[in-house]
């Protein structure tokens, strides 16, 4: 027995140039293949080289109209069926072509994201198991909204505050979306031998969009530059993966960047890297800073930061506080005094930071890879879909 992990519209499958799902899934596949299980991909296809996985399916996504006839009436289909992109229609068409073909319907899907997907999968493969798992808090069109809880065999969310938002926007019965966290790959997030020499680096890892907010942090860091320990920023992300886009938004920080290099604050920034580089990155900082203004689902690199012994300070939104629990330091959104608060403790006060950093390493051992992929299969046992017998040395 197997299963079938599908990606959603415009998500690809490369370890370079993919966003969170393509780890998450990636993740769970090698964690399914040590138990003798080797689950399918369904993926769009990419310019860059996709994980090793021998089962992956690679569709490419259809054409997004620009002007013209095909754009008007990829428009009118949008509007009509309740579609989020345009052409995702055809997306959906071609995702259903290859499970029929490849004679997968009678595996379990999981979906992530994508609840439009969801409706469409019900309709072709009526008699499917289909888990739908929320990596985020999606909405979508009224219609779609209404039919969802029909057409879902399983919700789940990336944390306990995506599972509750799920039942409420869904209509969903309270407390049957059920929680599948993400991991941390601890044989590749793990901390230096010994702390990196001063002066003092904090990390930010994450996209450079405005819901992100490092200006937050580079606010918060101005306030503190004079009154803390020599320190320096280092920043790993772009606003559009590989290919940076200088908006508004980008010249913001930048300013800021400048503003706080005139203050003696070194402040790098790496742009979008590959992720075989981020544990390398993160081993060389001191504190790991999370300032998300939008309701952060989950936050890998949250988890990954603490993995890496890094001391950790989060806002405090979404599922965050979550991930956290008792092991970093909370602010709240857009507070940019509180984050300077705590920047300032955790900089001059070494047996504080120390102490956050062991927090962060307990409580990421505590929500591994192997963690949610045994949780996914108990899941999926317990609705009568066993995915292979466990050998004695794989077992919890």
């Amino acid at each position: 027995m197997s299963l079938v992990f599908i990606a959603p519209f415009g998500e690809t499958f490369t370890p370079s140039s993919s966003g969170a799902i393509a780890t998450v899934l990636w993740e769970h596949c090698r964690q399914a293949q040590k138990q003798g299980i080797e689950p399918f991909i369904i993926a769009a296809q990419s310019e860059a080289e996709p994980f090793a996985w021998a089962n992956t399916i690679l569709l490419p996504l259809p054409p997004q109209p620009e002007q013209g006839w095909s754009f008007v009436q990829a428009r009118i289909e949008r509007k009509l069926r309740g579609w989020t992109h345009m052409n995702h229609h055809l997306w959906a068409q071609s995702v259903a072509a290859e499970l029929k073909q490849r004679s997968l319907a009678h595996l379990p899907f999981i979906v992530n994201n994508d609840p439009e997907l969801v409706l469409y999968l019900r309709s072709r493969f009526p008699d499917a198991f289909i888990a739908h798992h929320f990596q985020a808090q999606l909405e979508c069109k009224p219609g779609s909204q209404r039919a969802y809880k029909n057409a879902v065999s399983l919700t789940l969310g990336v944390s306990d505050f995506t599972s509750r938002w799920a039942e409420e926007y869904y209509g969903l019965p309270k407390n049957s979306a059920q929680t599948l966290y993400n991991g941390v790959d601890l044989e590749q997030f793990f901390p230096a031998p010994s702390p990196p020499p001063a002066p003092f680096v904090i990390n930010y890892v994450g996209r450079l969009g405005k819901e992100k907010a490092l200006d937050t942090l580079l606010l918060a860091a101005l306030q503190v530059a004079d009154s803390t320990p020599p320190f320096s920023i280092q920043i790993a992300g772009s606003n559009s993966g590989s290919n940076y886009i200088l908006d508004e938004y980008q010249k913001q920080i930048h300013e800021l960047a400048s503003q706080l290099r005139a203050r003696g604050v070194e402040v790098d920034f790496a742009g979008h890297i590959a992720r075989d580089d981020v544990p390398l990155r993160l081993r060389r900082a001191h504190l790991n800073v999370v300032p998300s203004r939008w309701e952060e689902a989950f936050g890998i690199a949250t988890l990954e930061g603490m993995a890496c012994g890094l001391a950790t300070i989060a806002s405090r939104t979404g599922g965050t506080p979550e991930v956290v629990g008792e092991a970093g330091l909370l602010f709240e959104r857009d507070d940019v005094e509180g984050l300077a608060t705590h920047l300032k403790a955790l900089l001059s006060d070494d047996a504080l930071r120390l102490e956050y950093s062991a927090r962060g390493l307990e409580r990421a051992q505590q929500l591994t890879w192997r963690h949610s992929w045994m949780r996914l299969r108990q899941m999926l046992a317990d609705y009568s879909y066993p995915l292979a017998h466990d050998k004695g040395q794989n077992r919890p």
